[in-house]
């Protein structure tokens, strides 16, 4: 190989360019755990040249790559990207704007908030804002869409989406550009406009335009190469996957579920494959249960898959978005009449959110807990935490949810529940439980 002979006479300069140039091949033809190695190898030849600024310049921009990679193949929380990316941190110096420091900030900013670090991922919103404001407004589009990704892990439902539209509507104005030397994450950067903003209008019980956002996050990514066009595709069926399992679409969660499977295994993303196996297995469960079968081993199956894939987030410190699946683990756990063990998930997901932050889903956590509680007065308790939750939240979903909860437990007392969180939706809401609730409230 050329790099290997560059190295053998030592000329480690020409040995790195030749490295870079050899990855990115194989970058370009999917082998991405070689792509890796010769990024590796491109630095233990940087390590032979003499310090200073240009040898500093060089090992950025690998390190940057490699970590990049290691996202791809391991997932944004992959402790490696996170060793190469403070490292680049370090050697940027103490200006926080250059171009180098800024694609660092921004690459940063998943591995935070995958992390469930929302502090740290603000502070990057607002230190990147500083960057666009200085002359990189290309890129305030996902300055404004990073913000809206912390309100809505924060459960700050209506900024996240006022954040999140205004992202839309500047994405919408702007050019389109190569962005492969700025944009480090295997996501690309309009797909996660597309797909976050897939989050504030479910919660809003918009589900149409849920579902068009995911569609054009789907389009966008289909149009793109390797790894960031099919990694993003794989995080399209996620949500996907997701928006249907709130909505008890189950069917067509499974169906996602089951293509994100196939498409993850033929482009070798290993965490997605796992992924698409837990949703597959909620979805399958979720069936079962609705067909009146809770004792299917589907649901079994579907129970351990989702309490396993949150044991495993815990245990590598990717907590982003982790309370989702103890409350879908709940859901299951209940429906079995394994009412302590669902209380024991859905307390941990309470306390991951109270650790980190993310109280996006502690609404549903509250009203679900409310079914685990022996004494009818703490159910009623828990399900008016939820209601006045959800309502202070902007959050009609979660709202009308606990108000039917409260109408089955106490009728008529909860009658007003009912009727303040049908008042929450968009009048042309098509969000499937809005039917059983007004029959309800009929005359």
């Amino acid at each position: 190989m050329i790099a290997g002979h560059f190295a053998h006479a030592e000329r480690f300069d020409d040995a790195v360019l030749a490295y870079r140039q050899a990855s990115t091949a194989a970058r370009h033809r999917g082998a991405l755990q070689e792509a890796r190695q010769f990024l590796s190898r491109a630095l233990s030849q940087l390590e032979q040249l003499p310090e200073g600024p240009e040898r500093q310049h060089n090992e950025i921009q690998v390190r940057l790559r490699r970590g990049f990679l290691a996202s791809a193949i391991e997932g944004p929380s992959s402790a490696e990207t996170a060793v190469d990316f403070e490292r680049c941190l370090q050697l940027g110096g103490s200006n926080p704007h250059t171009d180098e420091m800024f694609a660092t900030v921004m690459a940063l900013f998943t591995y935070y908030v995958t992390r469930g670090d929302l502090h740290r991922g603000q502070q990057i919103v607002e230190s990147l804002r500083v960057g666009v404001d200085a002359g990189r407004e290309w890129w305030r589009t996902e300055n404004i869409g990073g913000s809206g990704v912390v309100a809505f892990l924060r459960g700050e439902f209506t900024y996240a989406s006022e954040q999140l539209e205004a992202a839309l509507s500047i994405l919408a104005t702007r050019d389109d550009r190569d962005v492969e030397a700025e944009w480090f994450m295997p996501y690309d950067p309009v797909v996660l406009v597309f797909t976050s903003l897939a989050h504030p209008r479910w919660v809003s019980g918009d589900l149409t335009g849920a579902q068009q956002a995911l569609e054009l996050g789907d389009r966008r990514g289909a149009s793109l190469d390797f790894p960031q066009g099919p990694y993003s595709v794989c995080y399209v069926r996620w949500l996907q996957a997701w928006v249907c399992l709130e909505a008890g679409m189950f069917d067509r969660a499974a169906e996602i579920a089951a293509d994100m499977i196939q498409f993850a295994q033929r482009h070798g993303f290993d965490q997605s494959v796992a992924l698409g196996a837990t949703l597959h297995g909620a979805a399958s469960a979720a069936l079962a249960v609705a067909a009146g079968n809770a004792t299917a081993p589907e649901v079994s199956n579907g129970i351990a898959a989702l309490v396993g894939w949150a044991s495993t987030c815990r245990l590598v410190e990717a907590k982003g978005w982790v309370p989702w699946f103890d409350g879908h683990a709940g859901r299951l756990l209940i429906a079995t009449g394994r009412l302590a063990q669902a209380r024991t998930q859905l307390d941990e997901g309470l306390r991951l959110a109270s650790e980190t932050g993310m109280h996006f889903y502690d609404a549903e956590l509250l009203r679900l807990r409310a079914a685990t509680q022996d004494d009818s007065d703490a159910r009623y308790n828990d399900l008016a935490a939820a209601f006045e939750l959800a309502r202070g939240q902007g959050a009609p979903v979660f709202a009308l949810r606990a108000a039917l909860d409260g109408y089955e437990l106490r009728g008529d007392v909860a009658r007003q529940w009912l009727d303040d969180a049908i008042n929450l939706f968009p009048a042309d809401s098509t969000w499937p439980e809005l039917a059983r609730a007004r029959s309800l409230l009929a005359p």
